[in-house]
């Protein structure tokens, strides 16, 4: 036997105390209260007391006072909360996970994936046991614990109302890391998904730790069709015009006919019409696209006017460079068909040094390219790096961003390179 609650020590105190109380108000004597009547020998012989009287009057008052006695021992023992040796090791210790991510947002199922997330998570918190424990946690990119170890079922139930779907991806590795770092220690370890099932391959090294796991899913196979890449780029030689390239899925069970729409700053620009397959990835290339905003948004949406189990995937942004001409460093000592070059980009801001005046204009100034021309020198990180002619003996020296070794270019070469401009 074990006391989960007083030890027995304060328990003989606590009982003996209010033990006193109780018999020190039974062994108080009652006053009677004084009554006139008009004939005092008639009254005296009714209120006589026979003998038989006053001893089932006395057990009368002794069974009570025994029966209080006992509800008062058995209030006191309950405040010890008395158990089995080694109760209080055999309960359970449970993780619960509600899967937030962004598929949980679907509506495949009445009230939504969530909802019945919701009341699964709800129907396991009430079938706890006395002795059971649990955390309730949300993952999604990370995990949210929204209870300590507890066994409090109001607190639980209020943290999983509090639950609600993020539109984010899933790391189910860093979930069940979480959970086994909670349960270790704990030989009555469990660990509940509740979630739809779309999880990504967990990692090899990734274990409960003995503890048991167990999922519980929601929602079904549904319609839906999303974006799964959205990018944009604008035109080296023509800066207000750009190109797309949008990614879409489809996880519905047949074909379907969607209508993608690309706008910038909100005005529609191309829209075009698309049949994609069962399980098909199929991907756009939007040629020659009027690049004068910057912020670019493309849409998708069911041809015949329905709309698919999920909402939240069929919106996808992109956002263009600003317009900014491109900073050019050029060492040399003339070269009049480089500088002619130059000059016909108008998105190129060209500056004119000579090796001696290179050092000085990248301390002083910030250049996206250094184009030396039979000249030596030293190009920050960064920075992309075009040499012409470059001199057999003394060529430019490059900070590597691996390394702090300088790195030289070899004596074949006649053009070298680094970072994005060539």
């Amino acid at each position: 036997m074990e006391w989960l609650g007083l030890a027995p020590s304060q328990l003989a105190w606590v009982g003996a105390l209010a033990g006193a109380a109780v018999v020190g108000l039974y062994l108080l004597r009652q006053r009677r209260r004084r009554v006139l009547v008009p004939f005092a020998p008639l009254w005296a012989r009714v209120l006589e007391e026979r003998p038989s009287a006053k001893l089932f009057e006395r057990l009368r008052r002794l069974l009570s006072l025994l029966l209080q006695l006992v509800l008062l021992g058995l209030l006191v023992v309950a405040l010890g909360d008395p158990r089995p040796a080694g109760a209080s090791r055999r309960g359970r210790t449970t993780v619960l996970l509600l899967d937030a991510s962004a598929s949980m947002s679907a509506t495949d199922l009445p009230g939504g994936r969530a909802a019945a997330a919701r009341e699964a998570a709800r129907r396991i918190v009430r079938a706890m046991g006395p002795d059971d424990r649990m955390l309730v946690a949300q993952m999604d990119a990370e995990v949210t614990a929204l209870t300590p170890l507890t066994d409090d079922s109001t607190a639980l139930e209020t943290a999983v109302t509090a639950y609600r779907p993020r539109d984010t991806g899933l790391d189910l590795s860093r979930a069940l890391r979480f959970a086994r770092d909670v349960l270790r220690g704990n030989a009555h370890g469990e660990v509940i998904v509740v979630g739809d099932g779309a999880y990504p391959p967990v990692a090899e090294d990734v274990t409960t730790a003995g503890s048991a796991l167990r999922f519980v899913g929601v929602g079904r196979r549904g319609r839906n069709l999303g974006l799964t890449a959205f990018s944009a780029r604008r035109y080296p030689l023509d800066r207000s015009r750009c190109e797309a390239m949008v990614e879409l899925q489809s996880w519905s069970d047949r074909a379907e006919s969607v209508v993608l729409t690309v706008s910038v700053d909100g005005a529609p620009i191309e829209r075009a019409r698309l049949r994609v397959e069962p399980g098909e990835r199929v991907q756009r290339v939007i040629e020659r696209l009027s690049g004068g905003g910057e912020r670019l948004e493309a849409r998708i949406a069911l041809e015949d006017g329905t709309r698919d189990d999920l909402s939240v995937d069929d919106v996808a942004y992109a956002t263009l460079p600003e317009r900014r001409r491109a900073r050019v460093l050029s060492v040399g000592n003339g070269n009049r068909y480089l500088e002619a070059a130059l000059l016909l980009d108008e998105y190129l801001e060209v500056v004119d040094a000579t090796a001696a005046q290179a050092p000085a204009a990248l301390s002083q100034g910030r250049f996206d390219v250094v184009i030396s021309d039979g000249a030596a020198v030293q190009v920050p990180p960064g920075v992309g790096w075009i040499s012409l002619r470059p001199p057999p003996t003394d060529l430019p020296a490059l900070w590597s961003p691996v390394s702090s070794a300088p790195r030289r270019a070899g004596p074949s070469s006649s053009i070298a390179s680094t970072g994005g401009t060539r």
